[in-house]
């Protein structure tokens, strides 16, 4: 979804709401300022990918249209995989965890249409 605009992401969970009604939706989804910022980023800059979308409520999502609902936000620093990281990584997940802004950078988002 982030490589899409927000009317795109919008029409298209519309009509999967349509199309699949009560069936849920997973995606991950960037906060607005990771959104702006990871356009320099050397991945994005060799393939040539646009970041353009990102949401920080993902509870506005609901006001799309009647019935969707968000059911989980799921962040990465509640990965069991951290346990298995080297030590110093370990430690900035756990210090990321912390602040909400960075928990939102980048997590996965769950919702029933």
């Amino acid at each position: 979804m982030m490589y899409l605009t927000e009317a795109q992401v919008k029409a298209i969970i519309l009509k999967l709401k349509a199309c699949f009604p009560g069936s849920l939706l997973v995606f991950d989804a960037y906060s607005k300022m990771t959104a702006s910022r990871v356009k320099d980023h050397p991945s994005l800059r060799k393939t040539g990918a646009k970041i353009q979308w990102g949401i920080d409520d993902p509870k506005s999502i609901e006001n799309w249209g009647e019935g969707i609902r968000l059911q989980e936000e799921w962040f990465f620093t509640q990965s069991q995989a951290i346990d298995q990281l080297a030590f110093r990584y370990q430690l900035i997940f756990k210090i990321t965890g912390l602040f909400m802004t960075a928990k939102r950078a980048h997590r996965i988002l769950i919702y029933q249409l």
